[in-house]
């Protein structure tokens, strides 16, 4: 009996463990990347390119960032299924597609935004294949629950940050910092993973995966739409100087939900062995996830405007009048993406889809009807009516999901 309590009471050090050293090794590249880096090239480009360079970073995000991590999610959910039955293939096979697809979305979406300049098509479908192929190659450690390598590819990805400022500064080409850090931690998860070295095949496992993998697709597209669409709409109708001040007051969120990120892949990570989640679990996880999230946005409120007056003297003034907002809409959705890794035990990735497209379509209504009334403040707006949408669904779902299975 005392070994058994042992072994859960080892079990629960190691979760906790992973997740502090996952979220210190991502929390010290926000650091780095939005409170060094990002300052300083604000010095030397103005308010149009800042802007720019979010926006052009945030199709990115979407496109690239959503097929490498839709991939590694795939990988963890159906390892277990391609070990049993000892396959091995598919996922080199799909990887090539999705990075066919990155460039050809990135290039597709910079064309409608009405990029003309060659070299930024170039340089930053360069830097869509790199952020994909990041996001999927890091599986390789988080299959073996490897969180201390994955620490050590997060500080070589600062590292790349400063190695690409560096060169930003003698060509003013702001795709080096991003260039550098991903090839930073490529090089180190190629060399400590083999997983370029699997067939280019398909398994009889293929539809099932390729199913898996496109229901998450969808299900990620929107959700991280909610996250950067902002930035994307508000480029092109209210201009740049507008990404730059939403940027800046909403920076502190923005942090918390990039830090929550490592939290969720640890959980995802731990999940893949688990059949379900219980009730008891969720509700032990809703009262921390949620105390922490309450604790977060005042945190957010208290340190956002002497930071910003320090770090974006220039746009102090437009930007902190929508700092508590910006941190609500922020904080509620870090919430979401907190629970997310205990939905996807809980009830099929086709409502996540819905849940996902409802609060999207939300969100545009209201966007169009209030952005030219009220610029920044009715993008926030239609985050809030679109989270809440989502949190009602969520809600719904998990409720109904607790009656059909009685656990």
């Amino acid at each position: 009996m005392f070994k058994i309590y042992q072994l859960k009471e080892n079990k629960k050090l190691k979760i906790f463990f992973d997740m502090a050293i996952n979220l210190l090794g991502t929390g010290v590249g926000l650091a780095v990347l939005n409170l060094l880096i990002y300052p300083n090239m604000a010095k030397s480009i103005g308010t149009g390119m800042y802007g720019q360079m979010q926006s052009f970073m945030a199709i990115v995000y979407i496109v690239c960032g959503t097929l490498g991590t839709s991939l590694c999610s795939t990988r963890l959910i159906l390892n277990y299924d391609y070990e049993h039955k000892k396959l091995k293939g598919d996922f080199n096979y799909i990887l090539l597609v999705s990075l066919l697809a990155c460039v050809v979305i990135v290039l597709l979406a910079l064309f409608k935004a009405g990029e003309k300049n060659l070299l930024n098509f170039l340089l930053v479908s360069f830097i869509g294949i790199l952020n994909c192929l990041s996001n999927y190659f890091i599986v390789g450690l988080r299959l073996h629950i490897n969180y201390g390598a994955i620490f050590i590819s997060k500080i070589l990805g600062c590292l790349g940050y400063f190695a690409g400022f560096f060169f930003f500064k003698f060509t003013e080409k702001w795709h080096f910092v991003f260039i550098c850090a991903s090839i930073f931690e490529l090089f180190y998860y190629m060399l400590n993973t083999n997983l370029a070295n699997e067939p280019f095949i398909k398994t009889i496992m293929f539809r099932k995966t390729i199913k898996t993998y496109t229901n998450l697709n969808i299900s990620a597209f929107l959700n991280k739409s909610l996250s950067y669409i902002d930035k994307i709409l508000l480029y092109p109708l209210l201009g740049g100087q507008a990404v730059t001040i939403y940027y800046v007051a909403s920076i502190f969120g923005k942090i918390v939900i990039m830090t929550i990120e490592p939290i969720t892949n640890v959980i995802l990570s731990y999940l893949a062995k688990e059949k379900n989640v219980s009730k008891k679990v969720w509700k032990k996880y809703i009262v921390i996830s949620l105390s922490s999230c309450i604790v977060m946005f005042f945190l957010c409120n208290i340190i956002s405007a002497p930071v910003i007056k320090y770090l974006y003297p220039q746009w102090y003034i437009l930007a902190v009048t929508y700092v508590p907002i910006c941190t609500f809409c922020l904080i509620v959705s870090a919430f979401i993406n907190l629970i997310n890794p205990l939905t996807l035990k809980t009830f099929e990735v086709s409502k996540q889809i819905f849940i996902n497209g409802a609060g999207t379509v939300i969100y545009c209504m209201i966007f169009f009807l209030f952005y030219e009334t009220y610029g920044i403040l009715g993008c926030c707006y239609a985050l809030i009516a679109s989270h809440s949408i989502r949190l009602l669904l969520i809600t719904m779902f998990c409720l109904r999901s607790f009656k059909d299975a009685k656990y």
